[in-house]
């Protein structure tokens, strides 16, 4: 028979698509000696389904051909099957299985928009009236669509209604992961969730979540809510099994230090800074609603005495050991002397870092580290797609070793530094620009033509092109210079980015900065809190000029009952003054900082 080649085509094209990774299986035949090549189940169905002339029964073939590839893990050809089902020809049944395939190839296949579509079109109810085997599989893959989609609060309720269905031991396990989603949700997406579902067990779910949430800065007020939450709820699956979390939360007079010694410089040279950090923690102490748990606060002024002394001391009182923290010292010479002596045997909270510490498990490492967000900076940009930055910064060490970092996390992030300038003063802020830009070299070059034609050449010069965005280091006042000059030499449309050296909380004559988007600590946008409000009443106008000094002792004041959970438990974090905090392996506290963006002349947080 000769069939027409557009017959033939469709048929070559499924050969095709299943060549490269089919088995091919050869049998010998008796008769003939012959060996012939037999045509695998799932080609074989792809055959089929195109040659099928029923229009329910091809996409129902495509969909089962589909179903097999991805139960062995051959996405390229699920794929193709996928896009050849017409949705429209399924029944309700297979159109759940449809949506549910959909499901699994985005998630494999990272397909997001394909993802959410299916999880938008999924009818959630019919999926799941099946058998337990079935359920058990299609919630987990659907919970971890949810999260996937960022969507942690509807994945944590999808397990919570269906935990019935996995037995007791997988319980435990099933608790660990509903809490984790729980504590990924933000608290205003918790707050404003409407469960509209009847599980008992759910809307206690939902309600700790909420409490914990809300009590987040305070340890005590967390603790107390467990508690009471557990009297409450006797039967809850996650009574008898608490998530890790929560049960060093439950057992936070265990693990809390009832000891804190602020090891800070309270004379000398950096005093001012020391009483700002002091002032900063008993300020955050004193706000607290609650305070059941005896906290003992002491001081030692690093300047009078040596540290040495200090541990030596707390070593002596055996009865502290357990239950003391020393917050302090914050000088990096310090540190590394206190790391590089030996063994640290009390819990410490030192106010730096240095490359220059040795690692031990009782050293937490704390400070307004810059690199903190030169990585954020890095990490935005090649986000948005812009991989090749230009930088401008002022004439020095710190500015050079700004620099050396963020290349660094640049490259790291899949970008890089193109053209970096440095400025030895403001007068040179112009040509520094132009040589940034390359518009130096545009005017030079258009001279040397003139000169050499001699022609009046109607012509202006012209920027580099290979900068996709721009990196202001540099202070208020320094940028405020900087940033008209970017459109006076052509670069009106480049992004421009800048550190947090760039924002003074109380400036009000910010419109040369407008469109800079720049990062900076949650301190510096949140003036009506109430322990903003105590400490502007306490100190005045030292406030703005120490202000990041006191955020940072609030949150030593935050973190010291919670270093042992955000140690213990990957991936946790508390939501501080100076940031989003979570603790690396190593012991460095990270900080995650606040965008925000200049518009008409003001500061607008960005969410």
């Amino acid at each position: 028979m000769n069939w027409p080649l557009l017959t033939l085509f469709p048929i070559i094209l499924i050969a095709l698509t299943m060549s490269g990774c089919t088995t091919k299986v050869i049998s010998k035949n008796a008769d003939t000696s012959q060996f012939k090549l037999a045509t695998p189940p799932t080609q074989t169905k792809l055959l089929s389904a195109q040659a099928e002339t029923d229009e329910h029964k091809k996409a129902l073939t495509y969909l089962e051909a589909c179903e097999e590839f991805l139960s062995e893990a051959l996405l390229s050809q699920a794929r193709f099957a996928y896009r050849q089902i017409d949705q429209t020809k399924l029944s309700l049944n297979d159109l759940v299985r449809y949506q549910l395939s959909g499901i699994q190839l985005g998630a494999e296949d990272g397909d997001i928009n394909l993802l959410a579509q299916s999880i938008k079109t999924l009818d959630l109810d019919l999926a799941l009236r099946t058998n337990i085997s079935e359920q058990q599989q299609r919630v987990r893959l659907i919970a971890s669509a949810l999260s996937t989609l960022e969507r942690p609060i509807q994945a944590a309720v999808l397990l919570s209604d269906y935990e019935g269905v996995f037995g007791l031991s997988e319980s435990a396990a099933l608790n660990e992961e509903i809490w984790l989603l729980l504590q990924r949700s933000k608290t205003d997406a918790l707050t404003a969730y409407s469960y509209q579902g009847s599980n008992e067990n759910t809307l206690a779910w939902l309600k700790l979540a909420k409490d914990v949430k809300l009590r987040k800065a305070s340890i005590d007020d967390q603790h107390k809510v467990l508690l009471e939450w557990v009297n409450r709820h006797p039967n809850h699956p996650a009574t008898s099994a608490l998530p890790l979390e929560l049960d060093l939360l439950a057992h936070l007079n265990d693990t809390a230090p009832t000891h804190i010694v602020l090891a800070l410089p309270l004379s000398g040279p950096l005093a001012n800074i020391g009483q700002a950090i002091r002032d900063g923690f008993l300020a955050a102490y004193y706000r607290e609603s609650s305070s059941e748990r005896r906290l003992n606060i002491h001081t030692f002024d690093t300047e009078q005495t040596p540290l040495s002394e200090l541990y030596q001391t707390l070593e002596a009182q055996i009865e502290l050991d357990d239950n003391t923290l020393v917050v302090g010292p914050i000088t990096k010479e310090r540190i590394e002397n206190l790391s590089n002596q030996g063994r640290i045997s009390i819990p410490t909270l030192a106010l730096n870092n240095s490359r220059n510490i040795s690692h031990q498990n009782d050293l937490f490492l704390f400070g307004l580290d810059p690199k903190h967000e030169l990585r954020q900076l890095a990490q935005e940009m090649t986000s948005q797609g812009y991989t090749r930055v230009g930088v401008i910064s002022a004439e020095s060490q710190r500015s050079d070793e700004l620099l050396s970092f963020f290349k660094t996390a640049l490259e790291a992030a899949g970008g890089q530094v193109v053209n970096a300038s440095a400025f030895p003063s403001n007068q040179a802020l112009a040509d520094t620009v132009a040589e940034l830009l390359g518009t130096n070299d545009s005017a030079t070059r258009l001279q040397a033509v003139r000169k050499a034609t001699h022609l009046k050449l109607d012509s202006e010069p012209r920027r580099r092109k290979d900068i996709e965005a721009l990196l202001i280091l540099a202070d208020n006042e320094q940028a405020k210079q900087i940033k008209p000059l970017f459109a006076f030499n052509f670069a009106k449309d480049i992004p421009v980015y800048a550190n947090s050296s760039v924002h003074l909380a109380d400036d009000t004559h910010s419109s040369d900065l407008n469109g800079i988007q720049f990062l900076d600590i949650p301190w510096m946008f949140t003036k009506t809190s109430p322990l903003h409000t105590s400490i502007d009443k306490a100190f005045g106008n030292d406030n703005n000029r120490y202000a990041r000094f006191y955020a940072l002792g609030a949150d030593a004041y935050l973190l010291a009952p919670r270093l042992s959970l955000l140690r213990e438990i990957g991936n946790s974090y508390v939501d501080g003054l100076t940031g989003r905090l979570s603790i690396q392996s190593d012991g460095e506290i990270q900080r995650e900082l606040q965008w925000a963006k200049y518009t008409r002349g003001r500061v607008k947080p960005i969410n």
